[in-house]
């Protein structure tokens, strides 16, 4: 069988932070496979790397047997792809029937009538908006529209969230259906791990960025213990914080003056990303776009080989807008398991402005590691 999708040692993530590491995925034409994994462990970031909707760290990614590094989102989409998110990315306002043409591609071979035979439901609501259907109606339009584009692979994320059971027990052997009839590759990420299984080929399980398992779905049940810790978390290389984002933001010096509504809206712009000893936060020559802060564990700078700084919780280093110059040209390396808190340069740069008192704060706090800084 053709392979459709091709990661090879495949690094991907936000603004140069990876947050899948080193993965090798496969997903052939008339298959299809299940990438499982519990919630932030990078399953999203793969499907989103896989669109060209974030851009490859390092690695190689094929769609179709093109690489899909410096590719915009429509080319990969006309190369043959199409991505349901988990959102389902429908317009609210509009019908199901505008919906619909909406999604159709010149040149498919799928037609609205072909779509609709998959979903009958939703030929008795053509009119009806989609901001009124159920979840599941919301669902079935979500795929729809994607078939009806004559994708060659089709990849769904989380098709059954928020939905109840027995409607995910009727949608599933539907995808599994569409591979058959039109050999269509399907990459689907999936909460229920039972069904998911029951309906693919073969699976990865992601545990925090990395690669957990792999293999047939034999041999995945197989490893029942190791799919459950690696599912839920349970055997995760770095520990898990136990406090939420916000609760950590307020053990942070910087963050003190921070009110709450203010405190609320930092915790939205950040992610939390484990590192393991001896793993490069960022790397020397590579700017990172991103501003850090070090909420458990310790790293150190280097720069030209050199150890010229020590960083432990409350530390912040990267792009804050602007200020650390001194760890642009350097190596950060953990030096124990770590956690961070990452946010976008952009979007802190933006909370500087809009919490003068966070701005304050980071200003004090360069002042007095960067003598002379202002």
């Amino acid at each position: 069988m053709t392979a459709l999708i091709e990661a090879t040692d495949l690094f991907a993530g936000y603004k140069g932070v990876p947050a899948v590491r080193g993965l090798n995925l496969t997903v052939r034409e008339g298959e299809v496979v299940a990438l499982l994994g519990s919630n932030g462990s990078g399953k999203t970031t793969t499907l989103m790397t896989i669109a060209g909707v974030l851009p490859i760290i390092s690695g190689e990614l094929k769609v179709l047997g093109e690489t899909v590094k410096g590719k915009r989102i429509h080319h990969i989409a006309r190369r043959g792809l199409a991505l349901v998110p988990a959102d389902r990315g429908l317009f609210f306002q509009l019908t199901v029937a505008e919906n619909l043409r909406l999604g159709y591609r010149k040149g498919s071979k799928i037609s609205i009538d072909d779509a609709l035979a998959y979903f009958p439901a939703l030929a008795q609501l053509l009119e009806r908006r989609c901001g009124l259907l159920s979840g599941g109606e919301q669902q079935m339009l979500g795929v729809a529209r994607a078939l009806i584009s004559g994708p060659r692979v089709l990849m769904i994320d989380e098709m059954s969230l928020g939905l109840a059971p027995i409607i995910v027990e009727r949608l599933l052997p539907v995808i599994r259906q569409i591979a058959n009839d039109h050999a269509m590759g399907v990459l689907l990420v999936e909460q229920h791990i039972h069904m998911a299984l029951a309906l693919a080929e073969r699976a990865y399980v992601l545990d925090h960025g990395v690669l957990a398992i792999e293999g047939d779905v034999g041999d995945v049940r197989a490893n029942a213990d190791m799919l459950e810790a690696s599912y839920l978390g349970r055997t995760a290389p770095v520990a898990v914080p136990r406090r939420t984002i916000i609760e950590q933001l307020r053990s942070i010096p910087l963050f003190s003056s921070c009110t709450s509504d203010e405190l609320d809206l930092v915790a939205q712009s950040m992610t939390q990303l484990p590192f393991t000893a001896g793993e490069a936060l960022i790397t020397e020559g590579h700017r990172a776009d991103s501003f850090f802060v070090i909420v458990e564990g310790a790293a150190v700078v280097h720069r030209g080989g050199v150890d010229v700084a020590a960083l432990g919780p409350g530390d912040f280093l990267g792009e804050s807008g602007l200020l650390l110059h001194q760890h642009r040209n350097a190596t950060v390396t953990a030096t124990t398991d770590t956690w961070v808190l990452v946010a976008d340069a952009g979007r802190f740069a933006q909370l500087l402005d809009e919490i003068p008192g966070l701005s304050t704060a980071v200003l004090a706090a360069v002042a007095e590691r960067v003598p002379g800084a202002s």
